[in-house]
């Protein structure tokens, strides 16, 4: 399927309702390309997995019950993301999520 948005030819700036469905269309499309990734890692292999996994604006990281871990939750570019994962992994990273994402404004 394809969407596509019709405007005539010299006809100006979009009304806020079709510049409001161009910003939707566009954020699915930008979508396509990420994929967010979680994973749980201890203290002493933050450092290494953060080097690996930076995020596009940086990770979201939260402390967890077990003392010394971390959830860590980046976005990552859906190509390489299971090589990503096997590196990760490697480095000490554990519980290791991909969720598909809907849309994505960045």
């Amino acid at each position: 399927s394809e969407a596509v948005l019709i405007q005539r030819n010299g006809g100006g700036d979009l009304p806020p309702q079709a510049e409001a469905l161009r910003t939707r269309l566009n954020s699915v499309l930008v979508a396509q390309n990420y994929l967010m990734m979680d994973y749980n890692v201890e203290q002493s292999s933050f450092d290494a997995t953060l080097s690996l996994a930076p995020g596009v604006e940086g990770p979201t990281v939260s402390t967890l019950a077990k003392e010394g871990w971390y959830a860590v939750r980046v976005l990552v570019p859906r190509k390489g993301a299971h090589l990503l994962m096997d590196r990760l992994y490697d480095a000490g990273a554990r519980g290791i999520l991909l969720t598909e994402l809907t849309a994505c404004r960045l």
